[in-house]
């Protein structure tokens, strides 16, 4: 259900599309895309890349720094 990233991104004032979400599983995947979010797999989460890869993860990331990293590259240019 989607009514939860939704109601975040409603929330904070930011369209969903200039949202990151960071997720371990093909449900976080699902989730991200559903409502038109940027989706991150975790590798080091309940899941493995095989998972996130398949889900259609926009990127996949190894650890919470390669996260700021693709955070940072994507919203502070």
């Amino acid at each position: 259900d989607p009514w939860g990233a939704l109601y975040i991104a409603k929330t904070i004032g930011v369209s969903p599309e200039r949202i990151l979400y960071l997720g371990d599983t093909k449900t976080d995947i699902a989730t991200a895309k559903g409502v038109g979010m940027i989706s991150a797999g975790a590798t080091w989460g309940f899941r493995g890349r095989e998972e996130l890869q398949q889900a259609g993860a926009d990127y996949i990331v190894d650890s919470p720094s390669q996260f700021l990293q693709l955070a940072k590259s994507l919203f502070c240019n």
